[in-house]
Formats: C-alpha cells, structure tokens, sequence
C-alpha cells in the first residue's frame, strides 16, 4: 500500500513539474559538443580530383529566443567550428623548374554561422519534449593557406586560404529534458550545410569552392525567463 502511495505520488509530482515547466516564453541557451566533416572534392595539386575528409572539430553555440505557441519555438543562433582540417598531408606537387614541394601539415578550417532556427516539439512525455528543427542563415568560413616544404626544408604556398561569407543552414531532430521551471537540457544532432570554402588560384591549381558540411551533436544547457 505505502509502495502505491510513493508511486502515486511520484507521478503526480512529475505531472505537475511538467505542467509548469514551459509557462516562460523566452530562452537562453548554451550548446557545446563536436562535428565531423563530410567529404568533399578537391581538385589535388597534382591535377587529380579526390574525396578529402575535412576532419573533426568542436563546437560552441548561443542562442536565444521565444515560444511562438506550446508546439513551435523561434530562435536566433550563432554557432562556431574551430578546426576542421583538410587531411591532404604527404600529397606532391608537380616539378616546377625542378622543384616539387611536399604538404606536411593540415590546413585548418573555420566557420562562424549565425541561424534563424524553428523547432517543433512532439509532445511531451514526463518532462521529455522530443523535437525537430531547421535553421538557415549565413556563414562565415576562413581557410588557411595550404604550406609545402621542398626537399631543403624551404616553404611554399601552394594554394592560397580565403575567407568568404556563405549560405548556411541545418536541420535535425533532439529532445529536450525540463529540469524544472528555469532549466531545460537539450540534446540534439543536426546535418549541417556551412556553404563554400573557398581557394584562390595560384601556380599549382585553379580556383576551388568547396561545400563544407558536417554531421554534429550538441549538448546544450537553457535558461527559461
């Protein structure tokens, strides 16, 4: 009898938590967690095109925003990835006046996103609101220069980084958990389009634009006032 009082309890506590939980409209959220890059085409430097992975990076993001109604959230996000990389390490140049250059090290790659994200909730079942969403926006995306080093030990730029402002967008499903009337977690992934990266021409290739995108999952922590 005691074990179907607790129980009875329990639930209606829980009940209650999640009747009250979501009355505050607007948020504030942090997200942390990591991305892997897909792979794209890259016209190698020596003439031949190939699928190059761009690596793994971390992530953080803000965002803020407000509940249109109890299904339906807007929100306004920025997102940075620190490091993605281009793992082109060991690839060799053509001779070019007897010289062929090495590339011993990664470029790394950047992107700085700012979203207009919609989320649709799915319910809500004990305090868990599974969800999915899609964002869209602009990208920021800066490459490094692409080194490589001759048989001396000397330096070279092979293919010049740039920096170029992209269309950006995501979507993905998560849930989020109310831990009471201020706090909510969230967990989601989300296939990220972060637009092109681009490369500028010089002696060993052409121009490239490249399509940065990636698979990520994030871990992140709101503030409901």
């Amino acid at each position: 009898m005691k074990t179907k009082i607790f129980l009875t309890m329990l639930l209606a506590s829980s009940i209650s938590l999640s009747a009250i939980a979501d009355d505050k409209t607007y948020y504030a959220q942090i997200n942390a967690g990591g991305a892997a890059g897909s792979k794209v085409s890259f016209t190698g430097l020596s003439g031949g095109t190939q699928k190059v992975k761009t690596g793994y990076t971390g992530y953080i993001g803000v965002e803020a925003g407000g509940r249109i109604n109890d299904y339906i959230k807007l929100g306004l996000a920025f997102d940075y990835y620190n490091k993605f990389s281009f793992d082109i390490r060991d690839e060799t140049t053509p001779e070019i006046n007897g010289t062929s250059y090495t590339i011993s090290k990664k470029p790394k790659i950047s992107s700085t996103n700012m979203l207009l994200n919609l989320s649709i909730f799915c319910g809500e079942f004990n305090g868990v609101k599974p969800y999915i969403f899609g964002a869209v926006g602009g990208a920021y995306n800066s490459a490094d220069s692409i080194m490589g080093t001759d048989s001396a030990g000397n330096s070279k730029t092979l293919l010049s980084g740039d920096s170029n402002v992209a269309l950006a967008y995501k979507f993905g499903i998560g849930t989020k958990y109310i831990i009471n009337d201020d706090f909510d977690v969230d967990f989601h992934y989300s296939y990220a389009n972060l637009g092109k990266l681009a490369y500028k021409k010089n002696t060993y290739s052409s121009s490239q634009d490249l399509k940065l995108k990636a698979n990520v999952v994030s871990l992140g922590i709101a503030f409901k006032f």
